[in-house]
């Protein structure tokens, strides 16, 4: 759950997390190598998120503070001002290194929208093959929201692509930026 106000960002939080477990230790041997020495923990982890994937289909949402505005360009404060005014966009509508970079900034997050009639595919599980959600809810015997959650966390894991995740119109709309990205599972 992202709550705006907080500029907690998944990265921020599990950084934060991991920083204070390897403080709170205190035998080394239960450490990585790397923090055997005394030292800034915080110093040791990565200072922005790496290798951000992104697909054009998922929802970014603003989570940018008055100070905030500082550190941004005017290409970035553009897109700040377009989600403050007209609210939660389609990645694909706006540019993709600008969504990157606000992303890495922490001045945006992604929703991976997942709906109960969206189908991925599960080549573990022949029988739930492009079942829908709300379908593999019932036999699953579970609330649908619960899948729909699931299958949002796997999407933005890169374990499965949500099938038929653009129409041939959002396509067709994409900020030309997103058309030599990688696609999302290349298997």
């Amino acid at each position: 759950m992202i709550v705006k106000g907080l500029r907690i960002t998944p990265f921020n939080y599990y950084v934060s997390v991991v920083e204070k477990l390897m403080q709170a230790e205190k035998s080394y041997d239960t450490l990585p190598n790397f923090t055997a020495a005394d030292s800034n923990v915080r110093g040791l982890l990565p200072a922005v998120p790496y290798g951000v994937h992104i697909e054009p289909w998922w929802r970014v949402n603003r989570m940018v503070l008055e100070d905030d505005i500082k550190m941004v360009n005017e290409e970035e404060l553009k897109i700040i001002d377009y989600l403050i005014d007209f609210g939660s966009q389609t990645a694909g509508d706006l540019n993709y290194y600008i969504v990157l970079g606000l992303y890495k900034k922490g001045l945006i997050y992604v929703d991976v929208p997942i709906t109960a009639v969206d189908r991925v595919p599960s080549s573990t599980v022949a029988r739930f093959r492009h079942e829908s959600n709300f379908r593999l809810a019932h036999v699953l015997d579970v609330e649908t929201e619960l899948v729909k959650q699931a299958v949002s966390l796997y999407c933005r894991l890169r374990f499965v692509n949500k099938l038929e995740a653009e129409t041939e119109q959002s396509r067709m709309r994409r900020h030309p930026t997103w058309n030599h990205q990688p696609s999302p599972i290349s298997k």
